[in-house]
């Protein structure tokens, strides 16, 4: 058994070290959703596994609610504070 861990960060760089989404719910979406597919078309993925989650701007409500496939992820995960 194993797993893949996916983290990626806001496209819009804010500071040196801060990275921001934006406002564009429709981009964010397509860029998450790009960034998974990614990963799955690249790496042996068990498609009935693959969790999303998120905490603060990356909390999964975002994608989720406007996801027109609903099951593509055996389980959401969605933190509204940070860790």
């Amino acid at each position: 058994m194993g797993a893949i861990l996916l983290a990626p960060q806001g496209t819009q760089k804010i500071s040196e070290e801060k990275y921001d989404w934006g406002h564009n719910v429709d981009e964010i979406e397509e860029n998450v959703l790009d960034a998974i597919n990614k990963v799955m078309d690249e790496q042996k993925v068990d498609k009935n596994r693959v969790v999303l989650a998120g905490f603060s701007q990356g909390g999964a409500a975002h994608v989720v609610a406007r996801h027109p496939q609903p099951g593509h992820f055996s389980r959401v995960d969605s933190r509204l504070r940070s860790i």
